[in-house]
C-alpha cells in the first residue's frame, strides 16, 4: 500500500480573515488621503498626530501577530474614546471603528469553523468512522455556509462608512473629502476582499475534493499516515494536498501583503 504525505489541513482554514481587516484599513487610509488639501487645520497639532498614527502603527502590527494563530480569536484594538476634531485622529478613531467591526466578523466565522469541526476534517481516525461520509459532507456544506455569511457580513461594514463618518467628528467638508477619498478606491478594495473571499472557496472546494477522493478510493488509517492500495490514488491525494498547500500559502502571502499596504497606508498618511 502506499502512504499520502499528509491527511489534515488543521487550522489553515480561515486565512483570509486578518486580510480582510487590514484590507479594510487600506481603503480607510485612502479615504484620508483623498483630501490632503485639508492637511493644514491639524497642522498646529502635527506631534500629537504622529504620536496617533505611532499607536495605530504599533496596533496593526500587534494585529498581525495575533493573526499567526488562524483558529483563536483576535482581540480588538483600543479605540480612541472621545478623539480629538482633528484630521488625523478622527480618520484614526473610524479606522480602528471599522477594524474592530471587521474583527468581530472574522471571530465569528473562525468560532463557527471550530463548531463545525473543520480541523479534524480530514482526521483519518474520525473518517473511517463517518459512515457514508455523511458527516463529512456535512462539514463541508456547513463552511462554505459559513463562508458566505462571512462575506455578506464584512462587506456590511464597508456599506456602513458613511454612518461610521457622519458620526465622526469631521467637518462636513472633511467628511465630504473623506468619503471622496474613499469611494474613489472602494472599488479596488472590494476587489482584493472578494479575491480573498474566492480563495477561502477554493481551499474548501479542495478539501470536498479530498472527501471525495478518499470516499473513492480504498484506503486504511495506519500510525504513520493513510495508506492508499495503489500508487496512482496516492498520488492523486497528495496532489490535492499539494494544491491545497499552494491556497494557503497564497492567502498567507496576501495577510503579509495587507499588512505591508496598512503600514505603508499610515505612513502616507504621515507625510501629509
Amino acid at each position: 500500500m502506499e502512504k499520502s504525505s499528509g491527511s489534515r489541513r488543521g487550522g489553515a482554514v480561515a486565512a483570509i480573515a486578518i486580510a480582510v481587516a487590514l484590507l479594510l484599513l487600506v481603503a480607510l487610509g485612502f479615504g484620508i488621503r483623498g483630501f490632503q488639501d485639508y492637511r493644514e487645520r491639524a497642522a498646529a497639532a502635527d506631534a500629537a498626530a504622529d504620536a496617533t498614527l505611532d499607536r495605530l502603527q504599533e496596533d496593526m502590527q500587534a494585529l498581525g501577530e495575533a493573526a499567526g494563530d488562524p483558529l483563536k480569536p483576535i482581540a480588538t484594538i483600543p479605540e480612541t474614546g472621545d478623539a480629538p476634531a482633528d484630521l488625523v485622529s478622527q480618520g484614526t478613531a473610524i479606522m480602528r471603528r471599522m477594524t474592530n467591526e471587521i474583527i468581530v466578523v472574522r471571530n465569528a466565522y473562525h468560532q463557527r469553523l471550530a463548531e463545525i469541526g473543520v480541523d479534524t476534517l480530514l482526521d483519518p481516525a474520525r473518517l473511517k468512522a463517518d459512515a457514508g461520509y455523511a458527516d463529512s459532507r456535512r462539514k463541508v456544506a456547513d463552511c462554505r455556509e459559513a463562508l458566505a455569511k462571512m462575506r455578506t457580513d464584512a462587506l456590511a461594514v464597508l456599506d456602513r462608512v458613511p454612518q461610521f463618518v457622519a458620526e465622526s467628528k469631521l467637518a462636513p467638508d472633511e467628511q465630504r473629502g473623506f468619503l471622496k477619498g474613499y469611494e474613489t478606491t472602494r472599488a479596488a478594495s472590494t476587489g482584493q476582499l472578494e479575491a480573498n473571499f474566492a480563495l477561502e472557496g477554493q481551499a474548501i472546494d479542495k478539501m470536498e475534493a479530498l472527501v471525495e477522493h478518499l470516499a473513492a478510493a480504498p484506503w486504511e488509517n495506519h500510525p504513520d499516515g493513510i495508506m492508499f492500495g495503489s500508487d496512482a490514488d496516492a498520488a492523486a491525494y497528495n496532489q490535492l494536498l499539494a494544491e491545497l498547500g499552494e491556497i494557503v500559502a497564497e492567502q498567507e502571502a496576501n495577510s503579509a501583503r495587507g499588512l505591508q499596504q496598512a503600514q505603508d497606508a499610515i505612513d502616507d498618511i504621515r507625510d501629509l
